[in-house]
């Protein structure tokens, strides 16, 4: 669904106005920046093994800036000649403190920070560490669909016309607004929890 989409939706359940593009704009981006800092994120955001390089004589290593958070259990890791390393992220204070008399090498361990990733010890060449994260979508600053209107675009859309109608105190159109909204992130939840499941590891019943 296109941005212009969404906002011709938003308007019509505000018994279609014929204003307020640029409002529904930025409630739409307003819900999409609610719904990216969740603690739970979507299948759909996870952008799988991404390569993140090195630098020689270089502490820490800049972010993509669409990064959210690793994904658990797949990142970061660095493939090492007898096979793939997994990182653990530790505090920096605690990876400093260890590795502080170590000579520099291959990356054997990494601290998050704000916008970067501080790898000990301090890298010797350019290494290639993997990492599947989630990603920000696209942002809808233009008439396209972003990964939030294709998957669950009357999530999107309930929630940014409750923002709408909250902001214009359009009481009647929050009330529907809301009802859908909730509606949609029941749908959501499940979604994400049917997703789960169908990834967790199952055991085989055994005959006696």
């Amino acid at each position: 669904m296109l941005r212009s989409v969404a906002v011709a939706r938003i308007k019509q359940g505000l018994a279609f106005r014929r204003n307020l593009d640029d409002v529904c704009v930025g409630a739409l981006q307003e819900a999409q920046r609610e719904f990216e800092i969740g603690t739970t994120l979507p299948w759909f955001l996870i952008a799988k093994d991404q390569s993140l390089l090195t630098v020689a004589d270089t502490r820490e290593i800049a972010l993509p800036t669409d990064f959210i958070r690793f994904v658990e259990d797949e990142g970061p890791r660095y493939v090492t000649t007898d096979g793939v390393l997994y990182f653990a992220l530790r505090p920096f204070a605690e990876l400093d403190y260890y590795y502080r008399s170590t000579d520099s090498g291959a990356p054997a361990a990494l601290a998050l920070r704000s916008d970067s990733l501080a790898v000990f010890p301090l890298p010797d060449a350019e290494y290639t560490i993997t990492a599947s994260y989630y990603a920000k979508a696209a942002v809808l600053d233009s008439d396209i669909e972003n990964l939030w209107l294709q998957y669950f675009p009357d999530l999107l859309i309930s929630r940014a016309g409750m923002i709408v109608a909250g902001d214009i105190e359009h009481a009647a159109a929050e009330q529907k607004f809301s009802a859908k909204y909730d509606m949609w992130l029941k749908r959501y939840f499940s979604e994400m929890a049917a997703r789960e499941d169908s990834n967790a590891p199952h055991q085989m019943g055994v005959n006696n």
